[in-house]
């Protein structure tokens, strides 16, 4: 089993055209990724901080630490933590268990910093949130779960995409039901709109209507997809945060994780260069990366 990791922060290009489309000035803003891994027993976990808007929108110094980020490590940590406990018996029903325990410490730590179910505002007050996958190989077996946009992905031998894990967000909220005066609220008042009525919440009937985000709510745990699936010999799996999403979907990136050369960290570099110049907005974002190959 080999393995690469990869945590990427934001491209310059990405600055730049933070920059021209808002006029601020993005470089302050500190990691919000996050990965742990195990070859023994081989568990792995991704993670990425929701970004706190409330601090952009007020032109306010973004926290560094960011708090989002702090959750993401605590994901990945406890995830890793209860995994490796787990691991004898691990079931699909142990790999829920795994997110609940990690969802709870990040109900510790939004407590800690006093945000909690009695406290939160949506806004000055709000949660600290992280999306995130994971996975664990037992006996040729992967087990996996994700919330929002992290991914688990199982790469063929030859490069095809067998599998991605899917999004959970019924996401932006124009494709749910909103507020007739939708488009004259301002900024803020949408982002506590979707934060209130849409994160992690359900409607009459307890079907979804919004999207799921670890911030140590309960109802976290219903937005949690999770699966297995087998590999073989010479098959990949892939972690990742949403800045390497959209690699996925070109095939000449999956041959270049299929040919595995010895510098490989730095070709996923130089290519990730490449498409950052293109479209930074659409590949220049911090990324996170977890490669195992078979």
């Amino acid at each position: 089993m080999r393995h690469i990791k990869l945590l990427r922060p934001p491209t310059e290009s990405f600055f730049a055209y933070v920059k021209e489309k808002s006029g601020s000035d993005a470089h302050g803003h500190p990691q919000e990724d996050a990965l742990s891994f195990s070859a023994e027993p081989p568990v792995f976990a991704v993670a990425d901080g929701v970004t706190l808007i409330q601090n952009m929108i007020d032109e306010k110094d973004y926290p560094n630490p960011s708090p989002a980020g702090v959750v993401s490590r605590i994901f990945c940590d406890s995830v890793i933590k209860n995994l490796e406990e787990k691991y004898e018996e691990l079931s699909l029903e142990g790999i829920r268990d795994v997110f609940k325990g990690a969802n709870k410490e990040v109900e510790k730590y939004n407590a800690e910093q006093g945000r909690t179910e009695e406290t939160v505002d949506y806004w000055e007050n709000d949660l600290y949130a992280a999306t995130g996958a994971f996975a664990a190989l037992k006996e040729e077996v992967i087990y996996w779960a994700s919330i929002c946009d992290s991914y688990v992905m199982h790469i063929g031998e030859n490069g095809s995409l067998l599998f991605k894990s899917p999004n959970c967000d019924v996401y932006p909220p124009e494709k749910a039901s909103t507020p007739k005066d939708w488009d004259k609220r301002s900024e803020k008042e949408k982002a506590m709109f979707v934060w209130k009525e849409r994160r992690n919440r359900f409607d009459g009937n307890g079907n979804p209507k919004g999207y799921g985000v670890i911030t140590g709510e309960e109802a976290a745990e219903k937005y949690l997809n999770i699966g297995s699936f087998q590999v073989q010999s010479g098959e990949m799996v892939a972690l990742c945060t949403d800045g390497f999403e959209k690699y996925f979907s070109d095939r000449k990136f999956r041959e270049l994780l299929c040919e595995w050369p010895n510098n490989l960290e730095e070709k996923i570099d130089a290519y990730t260069s490449k498409e950052d110049q293109r479209d930074p907005d659409g590949y220049g974002h911090e990324r996170t990366l977890i490669v195992v190959k078979f």
